[in-house]
């Protein structure tokens, strides 16, 4: 889990960052030629030059300006130099978003700051172009780099099928190849020593990616370089002989691995599964040699049918098969930690608990009984969880599509976003074991309809329920419970079955929801027609009970008001129908109590004067 956590962090910070730098070569303008511009402040203006949606800012008391936005519809276009004496110092990020008519943009020399997002959308660019007085960026062959040119920031979305990288290249930033619809092959020459999250990210075309010096470092951010490539079938990553000590990755049948060295082959060996390109084909074998499959290694691999892993395996990260189109995971019997039966993957030992991973091979993995893993891409429509697993992983059922989970009492634990956009679950119901619902468990079920939160459940988290367009009922026993505000986000239909009394209540009617008494609701109907029989006068009473958990009894008495003694005509009975026959005329009361199956009781009192019955 903590390595998904990484991988969020990643994914949403380093979407927030900037490249830093200058650009482009352009066209200087005259420092003379008027812009319209707004006073918005004593210190800060704003305009539209040539097109150019522009705003002022104060560096060190130099006045510059910011490019935000550039309205145009031209094909070769050149980012002013100046405007209004002020150098043109920074693209923003939404500066050529979304534009379908520029081919070719050029950055003047003064830039030193474009924004990570300011191509994006820009479809139809071919070729940036940075000014050669530029201290901050350089372009070669249409692309942009840093002013060394051994950083790639951008590769422009409409470039060419085949791309390579001059052996000088170092380091490859987030989103370099973002949305690029024509690139097929990529080929990098040199030996990369650093690789941001993302750099490959939707990509249709892409099918190949050719490391040709290697890869030195790249961490975590390895895990998720590529993202929404689905023809990506192959990356190979080479290595020269002088190097094989320090060649931290490799490629086997074109999947990422993270090496160790093997003293005893005296050579580095695949150690850690980090990705499988998302347009594999077939069956991934993976080497002996390996002991653990990270974090996303085969999300979105929807066209990958099996995997098959030795004895040797020792970690399997929760969310390694997220969003995977995997139906089959063969995991060798021998294999102590894992084992894989009917389309579910089991741990055996877990690890989550262990701060440090790396103390693994020292200190070993602490017990905690049985979890489930994982459920791959099976067709199956009712999945019935063993009562040997205690724990159910994050991102177990997520993005699956089966109508029906049931969960047994042996269940301890449900973790985050554990059935997460399960669009065809109905209905779930938890065990009393569990005392958390986590953060988006069950976010995106849209045809949700019943929730059984058990009895053991104290607190339901962020969005937990959120997006459950059409859930009606949730059942609780609680008297309170620390709810969220947004665990019921969307949930505009739903009804709270609870103790009368309850705070769930007013949680209910805080967030506009509907509440109901879960205890059952009594219906009597005594019938007063003049009836003897024997002599005797006749009662009939009719009981019925609603809402609850079903499967009720009830238990009727009656006597006279004037008497403290009751009269026990039925007690426990699942007959609603009874006979009662009144000594005297008088004043009757009549007492209904009713059980459900969960042993919620309800009681209901009737009073009846028979010297009215003939």
């Amino acid at each position: 889990m903590k390595n998904e956590l990484i991988r969020r962090l990643c994914a949403i910070t380093l979407a927030a960052l900037t490249i830093t730098g200058a650009s482009v070569g352009a066209m200087a303008v005259s420092a003379k030629e008027p812009a319209q511009t707004t006073q918005i402040s004593a210190s800060a203006t704003w305009g539209v030059y040539k097109n150019f949606e522009w705003v002022e800012k104060n560096d060190g008391g130099e006045k510059q300006v910011v490019i935000k936005k550039y309205k145009g519809n031209g094909k070769n276009v050149a980012v002013p130099e100046m405007i209004n004496g002020m150098k043109v110092t920074e693209i923003g990020s939404a500066a050529f978003n979304d534009n379908t008519t520029m081919e070719t943009v050029t950055i003047p020399k003064y830039v030193t700051s474009i924004a990570q997002r300011a191509f994006d959308g820009a479809s139809t660019l071919k070729k940036i172009k940075v000014s050669s007085d530029n201290k901050n960026y350089s372009s070669k062959r249409g692309m942009l780099f840093n002013a060394l040119g051994d950083t790639l920031f951008r590769v422009p979305e409409a470039y060419d099928a085949f791309v390579y990288l001059d052996p000088d290249v170092k380091t490859l930033k987030m989103g370099a190849f973002d949305n690029c619809s024509s690139v097929i092959i990529v080929e990098i020459r040199g030996r990369i020593e650093n690789i941001d999250a993302y750099v490959f990210s939707n990509c249709p075309r892409l099918s190949e990616i050719n490391f040709k010096g290697g890869i030195e470092g790249g961490g975590y951010h390895l895990y998720c370089m590529t993202d929404r490539c689905p023809e990506l079938s192959m990356v190979n990553i080479l290595q020269s002989s002088k190097d094989v000590k320090s060649a931290a990755y490799s490629t086997f049948d074109g999947v990422i691995y993270e090496n160790r060295w093997d003293p005893q082959k005296k050579m580095m060996v695949p150690n850690k599964l980090v990705k499988c390109p998302e347009g594999r084909l077939g069956k991934v074998n993976v080497p002996e040699t390996v002991t653990e499959i990270l974090f996303n290694a085969f999300e979105y691999c929807y066209q990958l049918d099996s995997v098959e892993m030795g004895k040797n395996v020792k970690y399997i990260d929760e969310s390694s098969f997220k969003e995977s189109g995997v139906a089959n995971v063969i995991i060798s019997k021998a294999n102590p930690y894992y084992r894989s039966n009917n389309g579910l993957i089991f741990e055996s030992a877990s690890i989550y608990n262990i701060p440090d991973r790396e103390q693994i091979e020292t200190k070993g993995y602490v017990k905690k009984g049985e979890t489930l893993l994982c459920c791959l891409n099976t067709k199956k429509s009712k999945i019935a969880i063993p009562s040997t697993v205690k724990r159910i992983a994050p991102f177990a059922f997520s993005h699956r599509n089966m109508n029906e989970v049931i969960i047994p009492e042996s269940v301890e634990e449900i973790g985050e976003f554990a059935f997460e956009n399960c669009i065809k679950l109905g209905q779930i119901k938890i065990p009393s074991k569990v005392k958390i619902i986590r953060m988006d468990t069950f976010s995106g079920c849209k045809n949700l309809r019943s929730v059984d939160l058990g009895s053991g459940v104290e607190s339901i988290e962020y969005s937990a329920f959120a997006g459950c367009y059409n859930l009606l009922q949730i059942k609780t026993r609680k008297m309170k419970m620390d709810i969220d505000d947004t665990a019921f986000n969307g949930c505009y239909s739903a009804t709270f079955y609870g103790k009368a009394g309850s705070l769930i209540r007013k949680y209910a009617k805080d967030h506009n929801l509907g509440f109901s008494s879960a205890a059952p609701e009594i219906f009597c109907f005594i019938d007063v027609d003049d009836v003897v029989e024997n002599g005797k006068k006749k009662l009939n009473v009719h009981c019925q009970a609603v809402n609850g958990d079903g499967g009720y009894t009830y238990t009727i008495q009656y006597k006279k008001v004037s008497s403290s003694k009751w009269i026990n005509v039925q007690q426990n009975s699942k007959v609603q129908d009874v006979v009662i026959y009144p000594k005297a005329d008088a004043w009757y009361e009549i007492t209904v109590t009713v059980t459900d199956k969960s042993g919620e009781k309800a009681s209901s009192g009737y009073s009846l004067n028979t010297s009215y019955i003939v």
